[in-house]
């Protein structure tokens, strides 16, 4: 058959239907059985398959699906979902945001993180652990794929996640927190997160003029940390105020102390602003200790990511 429609009947200990179009068999070599019950998490377990096709020929309906496209299409209203999940105002009132590629959506898929809905090629669902019964999925193009989302090309995957709950943030006694202040560049942002990430931080402080952490850029950018680090966003100065004194409160700053002499303890809040003009003076004010990375070149300034790991290294040389 050159064409037609496909259903797909599991039994067993789960019950499904998986329904489609395929077209010169595209599908259905991708749609080997081995793999089918991998993906809707059947893999070990016994199940009967009946897999049943019309020839489109035989059809009376016409079909809506072009000669061209190897898989149903997306429904218009999941493509205005994934397009509202662009804007932070959308992001915000839903409560949702966008994972984009194949690690960031299997760094979501094994995470705590709640996940609605998966966006993925064949040869992506082929490769990774079955997905939990409850989380829908759609198999697209690679074409189609890069039209959902954001990047410039995207071969793997896209997910719609629920943002997470925010944990409370408790005053870093014994931990050490990156607070962030103007740091409105996404993939600075998304960076910072990483970092917060390798070195085993409290969480992430962002002031409300920050990019937003939730942003396609910034996921991107945190190559999957963003499920594991906590991010909170607050008015620094008043948040700061609140602290109990005994918190150490330190920043880069060009007349700081050198940080390569001092002894820094991983404990306080670490506090980075924006590359061309650092943190606001009302968060200036409040440090208690301002740090120097000294350089021997002639370059103006270090890229925010690059100092806030030089200076967090400082605090971490007894790792």
């Amino acid at each position: 058959m050159s064409g037609g429609l496909f259903l797909v009947y599991v039994t067993g200990p789960a019950h499904c239907f998986f329904s489609g179009a395929f077209f010169n068999g595209a599908v259905i070599t991708q749609l080997a059985l081995a793999n089918f019950g991998r993906w809707i998490g059947l893999k070990g377990q016994s199940a009967f398959v009946s897999f049943v096709a019309r020839n489109e020929r035989q059809s009376k309906a016409p079909t809506k699906q072009p000669a061209s496209a190897p898989f149903p299409m997306v429904s218009k209203a999941l493509k205005t979902r994934v397009e509202q999940l662009k804007q932070k105002k959308y992001r915000k009132r839903l409560e949702l945001f966008l994972v984009e590629g194949g690690k960031s959506v299997l760094e979501l898929l094994t995470s705590d993180l709640i996940t609605e809905r998966v966006f993925m090629t064949a040869e992506y669902a082929a490769k990774i652990p079955p997905l939990l019964a409850s989380v829908p999925f759609e198999l697209v193009s690679e074409e189609e794929l890069t039209r959902l989302g954001t990047l410039a090309t995207n071969t793997t995957a896209l997910a719609i996640a629920h943002l997470p709950a925010e944990p409370p943030l408790l005053p870093p006694t014994t931990s050490l927190l990156l607070a962030l202040d103007q740091v409105r560049d996404p993939g600075n942002m998304g960076t910072l997160i990483r970092l917060a990430d390798w070195y085993g931080l409290q969480g992430v402080v962002c002031s409300d003029t920050c990019a937003d952490p939730w942003a396609p850029k910034t996921v991107a950018a945190t190559m999957g940390s963003f499920a594991r680090v906590p991010v909170w966003q607050r008015e620094l100065p008043q948040w700061l105020d609140d602290l109990p004194p005994s918190v150490p409160r330190y920043g880069a700053h060009l007349k700081g102390d050198n940080v390569h002499r001092l002894t820094l303890r991983p404990a306080g809040v670490l506090i980075m602003g924006s590359e061309s003009h650092g943190p606001r003076p009302e968060v200036l004010a409040r440090l208690t200790q301002r740090l120097y990375i000294p350089g021997a070149g002639g370059a103006e300034s270090l890229n925010v990511a690059i100092s806030a790991a030089i200076l967090l290294d400082n605090f971490h040389r007894g790792l």
